[in-house]
């Protein structure tokens, strides 16, 4: 293995996100090896996000996306994930990316790797424990806390410091999802392409770790997909002037706390765009009032006007109205 290398970790290829995975290998992938001059390439666990059936187009797309790369980048390793590997018979794995060992080195169990005499490289696939200490870099798909807890060490969560830790090796963790690092030698590598939101800038992160004697990490942002949080406190904040635009995709999650902005207005929001857009209400809804009985009303269209005298807001829980009126048998 040669560096400087390139580091992702939590692909998670699925039907969703693979418009940007195929841009992730053919653009970003070969523009940033490149620019960093990296000999070679790590995928820190999970490239698929199923752990039984794999869907054939995510599997074929996977598989020619990993072999053109293959191509350009011809020496890549594979350290299996728990999304990749399941159990057949409750203790024999099946590992997917199995036949990437065409152009791959597949990691299913720990590996040592010498690198220049006196540096040790760990590669260790989930859910196996680091081991080795000594000076190198450790590979490994499990959360950074964890890794700390295997070591021994004593750590304080809240300021990411370690007490005691090897200041010459390095661990670099696929799992969480999130980057961040304790210590600035155990780091949580993050998603290149996330498949769900997460507050703050914690996406599409890609890895770059240079040569001994210094084992210096980048975490670099991309802007594959863009993925905005609007908090929308009344009509006037739900604007597009906001939302951060992506290379491929762009995804806005609304939260709403505010019973003003209605249906109509976020069709017009999403209006000329192909933006992916989630919503969520994060203001009380009144709840239905229990105590309505069948001898109170008799019809639907009283239940309904019973239920709107005990409203806080013209907001209503439909299916609580429904049960209501199924109670009643009218």
């Amino acid at each position: 293995m040669n560096f400087p290398a390139m580091i992702l970790a939590d692909l998670h290829i699925n039907k969703k996100n693979l418009t940007e995975i195929s841009y992730l290998f053919e653009v970003e992938i070969p523009k940033r090896y490149g620019q960093y001059k990296c000999e070679s390439i790590i995928f820190v666990g999970d490239i698929f996000h199923s752990v039984s059936v794999i869907d054939t187009e995510v599997y074929l797309t996977a598989y020619n996306l990993m072999e053109k790369l293959s191509a350009i980048i011809p020496d890549i390793y594979i350290v299996a994930g728990n999304h990749d590997m399941y159990l057949l018979d409750k203790k024999t794995p099946l590992v997917p990316t199995y036949p990437f060992n065409k152009f791959a080195t597949i990691y299913i169990e720990p590996h040592k790797m010498i690198h220049k005499k006196t540096q040790m490289l760990e590669f260790v696939p989930w859910p196996y424990k680091p081991k080795v200490t000594t000076e190198g870099v450790t590979f490994v798909h499990g959360t950074m806390y964890d890794v700390a807890k295997y070591l021994h060490l004593e750590y304080i969560q809240e300021s990411d410091m370690i007490h005691s830790l090897n200041p010459k090796r390095m661990y670099l963790a696929g799992h969480i999802h999130a980057p961040c690092n304790i210590n600035n030698k155990i780091y949580s590598i993050g998603c290149p392409v996330p498949n769900r939101f997460v507050e703050g800038e914690f996406n599409n992160r890609i890895g770059i770790l240079n040569d001994v004697p210094t084992w210096e990490y980048k975490s670099i942002l991309n802007n594959i997909s863009s993925y905005n949080i609007l908090k929308i406190k009344s009509l006037a904040d739900l604007t597009k002037e906001k939302v951060k635009i992506g290379e491929v995709a762009t995804w806005v999650k609304l939260k709403l706390y505010t019973a003003e902005v209605t249906s109509q207005h976020i069709r017009e929001f999403k209006k000329d765009t192909n933006w992916k857009v989630i919503t969520t209400r994060e203001y009380k809804i009144a709840q239905m009032d229990s105590k309505l009985t069948a001898t109170e009303v008799t019809t639907p269209a009283q239940v309904y006007k019973e239920f709107l005298k005990k409203a806080a807001i013209p907001q209503f829980n439909k299916n609580k109205l429904w049960k209501l009126v199924k109670k009643c048998g009218i």
